[in-house]
């Protein structure tokens, strides 16, 4: 009985322990593109208030880097990336801040079509690697599946903005 109520007693602190919800949302900049031009997607990423992940680029060589990874299909090649500004988040009893996205930011790559790909719809595979961290620890790193389903049309074919408000922010730099 006396290790039941010892049990009971830490499940709180093992609920409190647990990582944050992190939502995943592929975005496409059009309805469709045509070959021989550039699609623009996005992922927007969404953590529990509170919570954050290191940048793309940490501070300290030991933290974990935020990495998107994306595996194209043939005659579609991943050209640039967009990451956002971090913010320098102070810690109390680190020497350094730390370089971090908080709780909702959007990550942007640029896919460059050759001319020769076949119109027709065209699925990205790739994974987000994270590790969230709140204020007080940081907990296990994660690899997120995502996937964006990009549209390719003839070139006479009208193309529509579908998500401009997601892009006009983000400053694509190479791979």
């Amino acid at each position: 009985l006396g290790a039941g109520v010892i049990l009971l007693c830490g499940l709180p602190n093992l609920a409190a322990a647990q990582p944050p919800d992190v939502v995943i949302g592929p975005i496409v900049e059009t309805d469709a593109v045509h070959p021989g031009t550039t699609a623009h997607v996005a992922l927007e990423v969404r953590l529990d208030p509170g919570f954050h992940v290191n940048s793309n680029a940490p501070l300290e060589d030991f933290l974990i880097a935020t990495v998107m990874t994306l595996d194209p299909p043939e005659g579609i090649e991943l050209t640039a990336v967009a990451w956002p500004e971090p913010i320098m988040l102070s810690q109390q009893g680190a020497e350094q801040p730390l370089a971090v996205f908080e709780e909702e930011f959007v990550i942007g790559a640029a896919l460059s079509l050759g001319p020769q790909v076949a119109v027709g719809q065209y699925v990205i595979p790739g994974t987000l690697r994270y590790q969230a961290c709140d204020e007080s620890m940081c907990y296990l790193p994660a690899t997120a599946p995502v996937s964006f389903t990009v549209s390719v049309v003839p070139s006479n074919q009208a193309v529509t903005s579908a998500n401009a408000e997601f892009f006009a922010g983000l400053s694509f730099g190479p791979v």
